[in-house]
């Protein structure tokens, strides 16, 4: 008998409703299973990635999802087997109870109950409203409500558009778990080599867009050659923008495919705000670091952001990110003398890295 295919979730070993992190742990944990394996199947590792791509991929995803719907793995199959058989046994037991007279007549009456009480509530509605009142209008107090605007000095009432539901997104600054997985698929380790292949160097490093990387040229310009792992995967890399001034260099990544993080400004930042630090120190991928804005030191016409974030050799190049997951600097480099003096250059810089 021929065994159904494993499903990307089931490859992955991750519920259909996991999230982006739990696909990316997924992910890791596959390809170390793998790597363990004696006589692997050499095309599994490709299949694998393609799962995680797909999984990855708001609209892969639920294209796949469509597609995949009719083979759900054995036990949700017995729950929906068991759903079903509820369901026939509730359906017989009506249709037994529409067919018997009794239960003919009981049906009619709560029907007619039904009639009554809706005529009753709606002549209570009626009079709620006083005689002779106008019915309520959008207009309050002589100011407009939302959605009406003057047209030729005359208030037309406009259709307001439906928003969608925003009762469950977070207010106010988010917790240091919540920024963590908001970015941590964003943040890559890099490692620089000589032209020997062997290790010289190695850093960290952020998706600011497709197959774009951006870290320090401090990083970058060690060696010979790059390469930037994320989840696990290791692609090859080589600088397309170098700002040797600033210590930005822009990456160019072959077949990454990962979220870019949003970018924010230093102009956003007050001393004593907090701020995480999320890089590679020490080659420990996606480390995160909390701290807060120590202070903010004018140089080459804007800010460097000084923070109590702790960092260590192997975090330049990674990002530090406000309390709502917006990218505020890139972790540059920290004084030996003294403790906890860390400092990272604007992200404002990284929009100019093409016109400079």
């Amino acid at each position: 008998m021929t065994s159904r295919p494993q499903s990307y979730y089931e490859l992955l070993d991750i519920a259909p409703e996991a999230k982006r992190e739990e696909i990316a742990l997924g992910y890791q944990r596959a390809l170390e299973e793998l790597a363990q394996e004696h006589n692997a199947d050499p095309g599994r590792r490709a299949v694998l990635r393609k799962a995680f791509e797909v999984l990855t991929d708001p609209i892969q995803r639920m294209s796949y999802d469509l597609g995949t719907r009719p083979q759900q793995s054995a036990g949700r199959m017995s729950a929906q087997s068991s759903d079903d058989a509820d369901l026939t046994s509730t359906q017989t037991l009506a249709a037994r109870v529409w067919e018997s007279t009794w239960g003919k007549l009981l049906i009619a009456a709560l029907i007619l109950v039904g009639v009554i009480m809706w005529a009753k509530s709606g002549k209570s509605s009626s009079a709620d409203a006083p005689s002779g009142a106008a019915p309520q209008s959008s207009l309050s107090a002589g100011r407009p409500a939302a959605g009406v605007g003057p047209i030729g000095g005359v208030a037309i009432a406009k259709s307001e558009p439906k928003l969608p539901n925003t009762s469950m997104a977070p207010a106010g600054p988010r917790s240091a778990e919540d920024i963590f997985n908001q970015v941590s698929l964003s943040v890559v380790r890099i490692n620089v080599a000589n032209a020997a292949g062997s290790p010289v160097a190695s850093g960290s490093g952020v998706v600011i867009g497709p197959g774009s990387v951006i870290t320090n040229c401090h990083v970058a310009m060690r060696g010979d050659t790059l390469e930037v792992t994320l989840t696990g995967e290791s692609y090859s890399a080589s600088v397309e923008v170098a700002n040797e001034e600033r210590d930005l260099c822009l990456l160019s990544v072959s077949g990454l495919v990962a979220p870019a993080v949003s970018l924010g400004s230093v102009d956003s930042l007050r001393v004593g705000q907090r701020v995480y630090a999320v890089g590679a120190p020490q080659g420990l991928d996606l480390t995160i670091s909390d701290g807060i804005v120590s202070a903010l030191r004018e140089s080459q016409g804007s800010k460097i952001i000084q923070t109590s974030a702790p960092v260590s050799a192997g975090s330049s190049g990674g990002g530090l990110f406000d309390t709502s997951g917006r990218m505020v600097g890139v972790v540059t480099f920290q004084t030996k003398v003294g403790q906890n003096l860390n400092f990272a250059v604007p992200a404002d810089w990284v929009g100019e890295m093409r016109t400079r």
